[in-house]
Formats: structure tokens, C-alpha cells, sequence
């Protein structure tokens, strides 16, 4: 986080960056809360705009994505519309890039001297206790504000969370979750209260 703070906030217009980490660790959410953030500073105005470019759009022919995005525009701040010949246009860009491939890659490789900043996310797997209990919190604060009830949840089901494996990183950590939360309710529907019990049992299959 430092990290991102740090490329936000470094003068003109912020430092280039590559997040790199394995599907569904939340690259593209680091990379539109690096937006908000830089919202708030002195370093960007507050109604830039925040585009999204899909580099997979450009699989077949990956020269054309490294001369559309990371040759001129990049490095002077120029570009020219695809077609334009005569007319060069000025822009101050941040590019945050996230990618799923190994950063030392042939492709990378050729535009990472430009993109000085890098952020590596690791899979649910390898992160700290606090910060995998942080997200089964969470997540169950989005069911409890989704249903407008509270989730009585056991220590128990919060240990199983905790110890299981999650091969799809935050959003499979999700989706158990949200199904868990979706089987309480359907257990206790037509119960009255403002508290829904998420049984132990809920999570034999």
C-alpha cells in the first residue's frame, strides 16, 4: 500500500506502474482504489477521468499495443489518434498496468523499463492470518448490508473460512462466503429477528 501511495502521490503526475499476482487477488481493485486515492491529492485533479484499456483486445498483434500505448505516449506525453498523421496530441497519463503473467516475460520485458513502480499481490493462500480474517469479515458485512440483517457467525465457521484453501484467491473466498450466507437465509427465512444464524452444518458441502 505504501508502495501505491507512493507512486500516486510522486510529482508531476505520479510513477507508471505494473501489478502483477495470480488470478482474482484484486489487481484491478488496487488499481481503481489508486484512482480514488489520487483524487484526493494535489497531484491530480479531481475529476480526471479513470479509462480502462484492455491490452487483451491486442493478443494477435502486440507490436500494435506497444506502439498505440507504450512508445510515445509513455515516454513524452504525445500520442496520435490511429489514422492521424499530421495531428499530435498532448495528455498527462498515470498508467497503472495489471497483469497475471510473469513479469519477466518477453513482452513485459520490452516496456517495463518504463513502468518504474511494481506491485506484487499475493494469492489469499499466502497472505497473513489478520489480513485473510479481514476478508471473511468483510465479505460477510457486504451479506449482512445485501440481506439488512445481522450474520450471527460462529468462531468455528470463521476457523473452517480460515483454514480452507481458496485456488481463485478473493473471489472464490467470496463466492463461499455469499453461498454460506445463501443457505442461512434460506434455512432461517421465515424466522422473525433481525439476526440470521449461520450454522457450523452449512459448510459440510
Amino acid at each position: 500500500i505504501k508502495k501505491a501511495q507512493a507512486a500516486v502521490l510522486y510529482p508531476p503526475n505520479g510513477i507508471h506502474t505494473l501489478i502483477h499476482g495470480p488470478s482474482g487477488v484484486g489487481k484491478s481493485f488496487l488499481a481503481e482504489l489508486m484512482y480514488q486515492y489520487a483524487r484526493t491529492t494535489g497531484n491530480f485533479k479531481p475529476n480526471m477521468p479513470f479509462y480502462q484499456f484492455n491490452c487483451a483486445d491486442y493478443a494477435e498483434n502486440p507490436q500494435l499495443l506497444l506502439a498505440q500505448l507504450f512508445g510515445y505516449l509513455m515516454d513524452k506525453g504525445k500520442y496520435r489518434r490511429l489514422g492521424e498523421v499530421e495531428v499530435q496530441r498532448k495528455s498527462q497519463v498515470m498508467v497503472i498496468a495489471a497483469t497475471t503473467e510473469n513479469p519477466e516475460s518477453a513482452l513485459l520485458l520490452t516496456f517495463r523499463r518504463r513502468i518504474p513502480m511494481e506491485l506484487s499481490i499475493p494469492p489469499v493462500s499466502e497472505r497473513p492470518w489478520p489480513e485473510k480474517m479481514a476478508l471473511i469479515q468483510d465479505t460477510f458485512m457486504q451479506e449482512c448490508q445485501r440481506l439488512k440483517k445481522r450474520l450471527a457467525v460462529p468462531k468455528e465457521v470463521l476457523r473452517r473460512l480460515m483454514r480452507k484453501d481458496y485456488p481463485g484467491n478473493v473471489g472464490e473466498l467470496k463466492s463461499v462466503v455469499q453461498v454460506l450466507c445463501a443457505k442461512a437465509f434460506l434455512e432461517h427465512r421465515s424466522e422473525d429477528g433481525e439476526e440470521i444464524p449461520v450454522d457450523e452444518e452449512l459448510l459440510a458441502d
